[in-house]
């Protein structure tokens, strides 16, 4: 089963897909709300838990997830959320080291840069070594994660 829906969090409005009951993607929208009525129960879950993360309560997710994409960006997107945990900030080229692929940390910004899923897959724990690096979504956001999550470790 398919499900596409529009939900509401502290950093905005966020496209919430799912198949079989499995996160696809989730990342900004300036598209129209959900009625907060109609949500499935689904994407209720998927708003809790963003939102306890938000508040500092929840610093993993449990929320099962189905990426899709080639084998090298799965194995990056896979790292970063089993392995990157709350309050850490690693390199791209920790990334490349930890999924098995030394020596590529510019194909592991390309891979973030395109992740259909964010904050559940924590892509903003991912900087560069000399700066913060890019964050699709904007500094000020990933800033936001960071400092929410220093505070809170």
């Amino acid at each position: 089963m398919f499900l596409e829906e529009v939900i509401k969090t502290e950093l905005g409005n966020f496209l919430c897909e799912a198949e079989d009951e499995k996160l696809t993607k989730f990342y900004p929208t300036e598209r129209e709300l959900t009625d907060s009525k109609l949500l499935s129960r689904f994407s209720s879950i998927v708003q809790t838990q963003v939102s306890e993360y938000l508040n500092g309560e929840r610093k993993k997710f449990d929320i099962p997830i189905k990426l899709s994409g080639t084998q090298f960006r799965q194995d990056v997107w896979n790292t970063v959320f089993r392995e990157v945990e709350y309050g850490e900030v690693v390199t791209y080229s920790d990334v490349a080291e930890m999924c098995g692929h030394p020596g590529a940390c510019r194909a592991v910004g390309s891979a973030l840069h395109v992740i259909p899923i964010i904050i559940i897959i924590p892509c903003h724990r991912v900087v560069a070594k000399s700066h913060g690096g890019n964050y699709k979504y904007g500094l000020n956001m990933k800033n936001k994660l960071l400092e929410l999550e220093r505070k809170n470790s």
